[in-house]
């Protein structure tokens, strides 16, 4: 076999079993508040980061701790944000980018008087305003 290329054996390293043993080594990893970037759990098993959703759409166990993890990600974000930890700047993005927040924006409408409204039909009928 050429060398960088996988077997069938290696290609099947992430099986179940596998998976079960990842995802109890991840909800113990986030025991440590300083453990809490979900990448870096990935690359210290040996595997990518993006590769972490692919395991939880196949194994609903390691989908369940990795759902723990990013909450406790977006935890420890938000609190080092506020206790100006951490640049809130940059955190706020994470957050947007990561953890699906938004800025609300509020759109206030400053009109209080009434509006009339009519609607007239092809046939010439009408309905008559309310006032």
């Amino acid at each position: 076999m050429a060398k960088g290329k996988q077997g069938p054996k290696s290609r099947w390293k992430w099986n179940n079993e596998r998976l079960d043993v990842l995802a109890a080594d991840l909800l113990e990893w986030i025991k440590d508040d300083e453990n809490y970037l979900v990448g870096r759990f990935a690359e210290s098993q040996g595997t990518w980061p993006a590769r972490m959703a692919v395991f939880a759409k196949r194994h609903p166990k390691f989908k369940s701790a990795l759902k723990k993890a990013k909450l406790h990600q977006e935890q420890c974000i938000f609190e080092g944000a506020l206790n100006n930890e951490y640049n809130a700047t940059i955190a706020k993005l994470g957050l947007m980018h990561n953890h699906g927040w938004a800025e609300k924006k509020e759109t206030k409408n400053e009109n209080t008087g009434s509006v009339n409204i009519s609607v007239s039909f092809e046939d010439g009928g009408k309905v008559p305003d309310k006032t």
